[in-house]
């Protein structure tokens, strides 16, 4: 859990006022700013889950949502065009029943759980939650035009993620690989 909170702690410090990222050398480009919300309860994580079918979380994953109940990464705070929104728990509740309606619940298999979505694009992030899977702990990105077996995947999971994520300043890092 450490980890995570020294993330989390270090997001907080330095991306808490509005600012613009390092890459970003545009004049009239937007500023980014990353935005935190209170942890969550043991309890009510399991609960949330537990309703929508997830037996166990990966550990980091869980350790992110004790520590912040859902953030946004590298927000586009004045014009709400770029960034990522990791879900709340509130979020999943809400937003359940539209993946299982959707063009995307044909692209999703066991397990698959999707925590977040870019702003302002179509881009989700997936979180492999199937324990007997050889796959469990993975992130996924994913994009509704693509086939899955074109789906960007990050085997070392959540916590890797997130550290490249945040020494990208919140660039989309896979797409330049």
């Amino acid at each position: 859990m450490i980890d995570i909170i020294e993330k989390i702690q270090f997001l907080k410090e330095t991306w808490s006022q509005p600012k613009k990222a390092s890459y970003d050398n545009e004049s009239y480009s937007f500023e980014l700013i990353c935005i935190f919300n209170e942890g969550s309860l043991e309890s009510e994580i399991v609960s949330t889950f537990n309703l929508i079918g997830i037996e166990e979380l990966p550990f980091e994953y869980k350790q992110f949502l004790l520590a912040s109940n859902g953030a946004f990464l590298f927000l586009d705070k004045k014009y709400n065009q770029a960034g990522l929104d990791l879900y709340s728990l509130k979020d999943f509740e809400a937003k359940i029943g539209f993946w299982l309606s959707s063009y995307r619940a044909n692209s999703l298999i066991k397990g698959d759980l999707i925590i977040g979505e870019f702003v302002g694009d179509s881009d989700f992030v997936v979180l492999r939650c199937d324990k007997k899977a050889d796959d469990y702990g993975a992130i996924i990105i994913s994009h509704p035009f693509d086939e899955r077996k074109d789906w960007f995947y990050i085997e070392d999971g959540f916590s890797k993620f997130l550290s490249d994520f945040v020494k990208a300043e919140g660039y989309k890092y896979w797409e330049s690989i």
